[in-house]
């Protein structure tokens, strides 16, 4: 055992320098993480199925070490610490098994400085600072090394060995194809790869070699059918949505996210948001010049071995060249339409499918990969010759402590993105990422989570940020997605969701001058389903000031009943005789319009309630007899919910008679004629069902052959 710490010591030195990133960088107790689009998965052991069913699958595998983390009582705080466990060490690994594979002569001391700083460098504090570290997003940055390297190894070997490990470690780095423009941009990245291997003539061009490529390929596309399967009914749709959306301009959006060439080189963002220009040390403020210079450091040394490119081994030359040229590649696609590359990227952003990577993110996330393999390229070089090692030693030092808010602790309490403009404490800040949800959230779980009754639940008033979908609370500081909603096992109707095509219909009331003899507002979160609703007095107090009458006045008319009163919030029942079914049987269609001007009485007496049976959250059985009406199901529109008819000789058809109903729910013309009950499902469920089969048999294919090949090696007895 000595003997083997001894031989790996450089190795476990990172390792204790990354358990020491843990420890310093603890979370106060009680805290979670919000971030924008991304809040951390809170009470996991309760919301891992729900994930599943509104994700059809495709993050469940990650989520699932959190699922058993949570029924381990191990708290939400505590788990943030494994977040950023499971994303270090993963990556440092990652890299470590990159270089044993690609590059086994470089030095134990060379492979840990690079593996460090792959773990931990500006983007990932970038990832870190904000909140997409927290989340299943940015996971495939873990496995990226190690991909690169069993590709390589399977193209230049050409043994199967290599190609099975890269499916399963494709497999498991595939659950952050969540977003699937992390795949496109891992695609682009292999693509380019493999061109550049076989102009430099690395890797043999010849039939056998696109025989594997296709191979692989397909059985790479095997392993991903679980969430492939699902994306295609709604994926030209969900394209197209993105150059046509009135909630989002395509163009203003890719100069939003064009990151300056002189920042993508240092690995950071062009916002001022991040370290080191959102700097945390007041006390010191000399150093952040330094920081910033140091930033540079990584691309300085890349260029000083490229001015010594003629005098590297062969084989490394190969590797920088086409490592260089993919820097020089992904550079570009980060910069979008920054000069020189605008009128290019224009063109590339608005092909079809590319237009998904619109994000900083999906590009960036290859760079640090890049950077970290011409810098272990040079750091071969300059080892070959003694008389450079303590400049190799004094630069690897540099190059780790770039980043380093990570060694001095507290990102999310004083380093947070949300800082840059205010005081950095997370604190005393106007707003933060980290935050702690009021107690009294939880302390009406049981009210509506026991309510076998309620299926939904509304939030008021409309409190939306600039950002789409975004809340504000000021009182506990949250600035993103409503947590809270994770609280309760009910369908949320958001106060600032869009469910009106253009139409937010919470800020109509918010802003409307009338206090009272207008219902209209009760009568639609009643016929969207809202037994319950939130009413929240954590939000700005102007928005408070502007509705609260209208809610007093709801209660003195007896439309809602009062349940809890705190600082926080109020509950309110809404009238039994507002609350429509969630699914029910109308003779003709309403106008959500015309029931929010008060144009209609009640709603609900036009509707008939449905014998149903929920299987799951996106599979329901409709039991009734009364075959002559519409059917609705009050969940927002989307053409792949499905209804069928089920004869009574258990003969299936679908139902062709879609439409959107009361102009925002699903709707289907039944027709007069008798069946057995009617099936609704969410119909990307089931091929998610479907391909989670398929992916299950390659994967247990793959770990078939993985122990026969170790049984024949005799690397198992």
């Amino acid at each position: 055992m000595a003997t083997f710490f001894q031989k790996n010591k450089w190795y476990f030195l990172g390792l204790i320098i990354l358990a020491w990133v843990i420890y310093i960088n603890l979370f106060p107790k009680g805290y979670i993480i919000i971030g924008g689009d991304t809040p951390q998965l809170i009470d996991a052991g309760n919301n891992f199925s729900r994930y599943f069913f509104e994700w059809q699958g495709r993050v469940s595998f990650y989520y699932f070490i959190f699922y058993l983390l949570s029924i381990m009582s191990i708290s939400d705080t505590v788990q943030l610490s494994f977040y950023l466990a499971i994303f270090i060490f993963g990556s440092y690994i990652s890299f470590d098994i990159f270089t044993r594979l690609i590059f086994n002569k470089a030095s134990d001391f060379a492979r840990m400085v690079m593996s460090l700083f792959y773990a931990l460098n500006l983007y990932t504090l970038y990832v870190f600072t904000y909140a997409w570290g927290y989340s299943h997003y940015q996971i495939i940055y873990i496995f990226i090394p190690a991909l690169t390297a069993l590709y390589i190894k399977f193209l230049k070997t050409r043994k199967n060995i290599y190609a099975a490990l890269f499916l399963l470690v494709l497999f498991f780095s595939s659950q952050g194809f969540a977003n699937p423009a992390f795949a496109l941009s891992l695609a682009i990245f292999f693509i380019c790869l493999t061109i550049l291997m076989v102009i430099v003539r690395y890797i043999k061009f010849d039939q056998i070699l696109i025989k594997n490529i296709l191979v692989l390929v397909l059985l790479s596309i095997m392993v991903n059918i679980y969430w492939i399967l699902p994306l295609l009914p709604k994926m030209n749709s969900g394209i197209q949505e993105i150059y046509t959306s009135s909630a989002l301009d395509f163009n203003w959006w890719l100069e939003k996210t064009a990151n300056k060439i002189v920042d993508s080189i240092r690995l950071l963002q062009t916002e001022a948001m991040y370290f080191p220009n959102n700097y945390p040390y007041e006390a010191v403020p000399v150093f952040k010049k330094i920081f910033i210079a140091l930033s540079f450091l990584p691309i300085f040394i890349v260029l000083l071995g490229a001015s010594f490119f003629k005098k590297f081994s062969p084989r490394n030359r190969i590797f920088f060249g086409v490592f260089s040229i993919l820097l020089v590649l992904f550079i570009m696609l980060v910069a979008r339409v920054t000069p020189p590359f605008e009128k290019i990227n224009f063109f590339v952003y608005h092909l079809w499918g590319v237009n998904m990577m619109r994000s900083y993110e999906k590009t960036a996330i290859l760079t640090p990969f890049i950077f970290s393999t011409l810098l272990l390229i040079i750091s071969l070089e300059l080892e070959a010759t003694k008389r450079f090692k303590k400049l190799l030693f004094a630069l690897f030092f540099f190059i780790i402590i770039i980043p380093f808010p990570f060694y001095s602790g507290k990102l999310h309490q004083n380093m947070g993105a949300l800082f840059v403009y205010d005081v950095k404490d997370y604190k005393q800040a106007r707003n933060s990422f980290l935050v702690k949800i009021p107690d009294e959230y939880y302390n009406i779980r049981n009210i509506i989570n026991n309510d076998k009754e309620s299926i939904s639940v509304a939030t008021i008033p409309y409190n939306m940020t600039d950002t789409l979908g975004w809340s504000n609370f000021p009182k506990w500081k949250l600035i993103g997605l409503d947590i809270t909603r994770l609280l309760y096992s009910k369908r949320f109707i958001d106060a600032n969701g869009l469910y009106f095509d253009n139409w937010f219909f919470q800020k109509d009331f918010n802003e409307s001058n009338s206090i009272d003899g207008n219902d209209g507002l009760i009568k639609l979160l009643g016929l969207m389903n809202a037994k319950y609703i939130i009413y929240h007095k954590d939000v700005e107090t102007k928005l408070v000031e502007n509705t609260i009458e209208k809610m007093n006045f709801f209660e003195k008319e007896n439309l809602i009943v009062k349940i809890i009163d705190n600082d926080y919030f109020n509950l309110y029942q809404v009238k039994e005789d507002y609350v429509a079914p969630y699914i029910s049987w109308q003779k003709e269609d309403i106008n959500a319009k015309d029931v929010m001007k008060n144009f209609i009485d009640n709603p609900r007496e036009n509707l008939i309630p449905a014998d149903f049976e929920v299987i799951n959250r996106q599979k329901i059985i409709v039991k009734s007899n009364q075959f002559n009406n519409d059917l609705i199901l009050a969940e927002p529109y989307d053409s792949s919910w499905r209804a069928y008819r089920i004869a009574y000789d258990g003969k299936k058809t679908i139902l062709p008679n879609h439409f959107k109903a009361r102009g925002y729910a699903n709707g289907w013309h039944i027709g007069n004629i008798p069946e057995k009950e009617i099936l609704i499902e969410y119909y990307p469920l089931r091929l998610a069902y479907f391909g989670l089969g398929m992916s299950g048999v390659v994967i247990f294919v793959i770990i078939l052959y993985l122990i026969s090949y170790a049984n024949k090696k005799n690397v198992i007895s």
